[in-house]
């Protein structure tokens, strides 16, 4: 439910001539906009009721009290546990990439490079540019070769 600072327009710590602008402003807002009647009705009981209370200094205080005491306590931050756990889904999908990137057995890598060598010549065979299938095949060798030595480096360690 809205306060009745929010439906009078004011801040909490307006004075009391600003409590009354604020009525005044509303109460012609409400006869300009031509709402249905019964409607008209409400709004002008309950902004009414807003000035009230707002403009005797006893019922403001007492008004500001209860207010305070129903008011929620402020959410507590959620970003340590978002960090934390943003954490560990990175860590968890770098352990996914590498155990399902990497080939599963040594002569993987050794059946794939081949396979991307034959093909290679295939392209060369049928009339590819030579140049082009010769880049290729030296830069799918390369490739292999580091891909190689990277594993032989990751045994390595896994065996220390």
């Amino acid at each position: 439910m809205a306060s009745y600072y929010e439906i009078l327009g004011v801040a909490a710590d307006a004075p009391a001539p600003a409590v009354k602008a604020g009525y005044e402003g509303r109460l012609k807002a409400l006869a300009r906009a031509g709402a249905p009647p019964a409607r008209r009705d409400a709004q002008l009981k309950l902004l009414h009721q807003a000035y009230v209370v707002l403009s005797n200094p006893a019922k403001r205080a007492w008004y500001d009290r209860k207010l305070a005491e129903t008011a929620e306590p402020p959410a507590k931050s959620r970003a340590p546990w978002a960090i934390a756990a943003a954490l560990v889904l990175a860590i968890a999908a770098g352990g996914w990439y590498a155990t399902h990137r990497a080939p599963k057995d040594p002569q993987a890598a050794e059946r794939e490079r081949e396979g991307r060598l034959a093909k290679a010549r295939e392209e060369r065979a049928k009339g590819a540019d030579w140049n082009k299938t010769l880049n290729d095949s030296k830069r799918i060798e390369e490739m292999s070769r580091r891909r190689a030595q990277a594993q032989r480096a990751r045994a390595g360690e896994a065996a220390k």
